[in-house]
């Protein structure tokens, strides 16, 4: 029974996936101004490794998304997590690292657009949401 109760607690803390997806997208925002900090401060170990998480994350993030819900809305986020991708291996390449300061503005953008389209929450605290 103990592990019944811990089991159903735990689904009261689960992120749905659109808050899911709000979350990792304000987490690469940061890390983007993060692997700018650290090109700027001439760490350039410490912002490969941040690429290839943000690079990893995104290629994760990117098998989640069901195309067969909303092809057109789908195939276009994935197109903006290559754009994301392309930037910032041109950052880990030293092509351009400055891209990075707009492709922030690009997570905030796609965080809030997930944030927007959550589905409300519901009054009963017991309902799974």
């Amino acid at each position: 029974m103990k592990a019944a109760t811990l089991y159903m607690n735990s689904q009261t803390l689960t992120l749905d996936a659109e808050r899911a997806f709000a979350e990792l997208y304000s987490r690469l925002a940061r890390w983007s101004g993060e692997i700018l900090a650290l090109e700027r401060a001439g760490d350039s170990a410490g912002a490969d490794a941040l690429i290839e998480r943000a690079m990893t994350l995104l290629t994760y993030m990117d098998g989640q998304i069901d195309v067969t819900r909303n092809y057109e809305i789908a195939t276009r986020i994935l197109c903006l997590h290559r754009f994301a991708v392309r930037t910032l291996v041109n950052a880990k390449l030293k092509v351009n690292p400055q891209e990075l300061e707009g492709l922030a503005q690009v997570f905030v953008t796609l965080g809030e657009t997930f944030s927007a389209i959550r589905p409300p929450r519901t009054a009963d605290p017991d309902a799974r949401n």
